[in-house]
């Protein structure tokens, strides 16, 4: 249950919350800031932090490769090793990628299991990427 006085970080991608007197959307959640830290993760390319070069995904390395399920299961397995590395309460249960031709778009749905000390959460994060 969500205390809307308590916040526990910023929103990601950012989002005017100025209707609930607030500049930014925050996280009132645990699941919330693992949804929003994985849309950073992902969105954050190898080696563009200086001092930890190995965060972040190589999902940009794939943009302009063929769209078939050869790159598809290369994103997947990527997506999977570099999130376990980084996120320790957090378990992979699928990737999905959609590979519809007719959109000039990617659109990966990431489900999870988050695991703290007293319980399980299952929950999802999807990103269009165009």
């Amino acid at each position: 249950m969500a205390n809307n006085n308590k916040t526990i970080s910023i929103s990601f991608p950012f989002k005017d919350d100025t209707i609930n007197g607030k500049f930014l959307k925050m996280n009132t959640t645990t699941v919330e800031d693992i949804r929003s830290s994985l849309y950073f993760f992902i969105n954050t390319k190898k080696g563009e932090r200086w001092y930890d070069p190995n965060f972040g995904s190589r999902l940009h390395e794939f943009l302009f490769e063929k769209n078939d399920s050869i790159v598809a299961t290369e994103i997947k397995d990527s997506l999977k090793s570099d999130i376990e590395e980084y996120f320790n309460s957090v378990t992979i249960k699928d990737i999905l990628i959609d590979q519809s031709e007719s959109v000039n778009a990617l659109t990966i749905t990431i489900l999870f299991i988050y695991t703290n000390l007293y319980s399980s959460t299952q929950d999802s994060i999807s990103m269009v990427f165009s």
